[in-house]
């Protein structure tokens, strides 16, 4: 396996971690004593996707909370459940600056990883209930 790939991984799942912490922090009120000042502008930030934008017809979009090199997250409304205000979070990663051999390669190391993290059950990790495909982007 490439060298390259596997990081890719490792900073999704962190990415995806840090964005939950985030959220939650802001959610709670407490912003700790960290300055956020060096982060990005949350609204200077492109996604590939905008609020209301649906995926796999069931997760719409409310507002990106996190963009790295390799993937964004999301903050989602679950469709599923149309009378509950159930809310995700999705991060999506990008692999399509990956040539085709990478590219095959890491999503089936993203299908296995996902099965895995499906199957952990720990505070400190944040639980995975889907995954998909769309194209060269997997989200989860």
């Amino acid at each position: 396996m490439p060298l390259s790939v596997r990081p890719l991984y490792l900073v999704g799942i962190a990415l995806l971690i840090a964005a939950i912490l985030l959220l939650h922090r802001e959610k709670s009120g407490n912003s700790g004593e960290r300055s956020h000042a060096a982060l990005p502008a949350k609204d200077s930030l492109t996604y590939p996707h905008a609020p209301g934008d649906v995926l796999q017809n069931r997760y719409q979009v409310l507002e990106g909370i996190g963009r790295g090199a390799s993937g964004s997250v999301y903050l989602v409304r679950d469709l599923q459940y149309p009378d509950m205000s159930v809310q995700w979070v999705l991060k999506e990663a990008d692999f399509g600056a990956l040539d085709l051999d990478e590219r095959q390669e890491a999503l089936e190391l993203f299908r296995r990883e996902c099965e895995l993290l499906k199957t952990l059950n720990h505070p400190s990790i944040p639980k995975v209930i889907d995954s998909f495909i769309s194209g060269t982007r997997p989200a989860w």
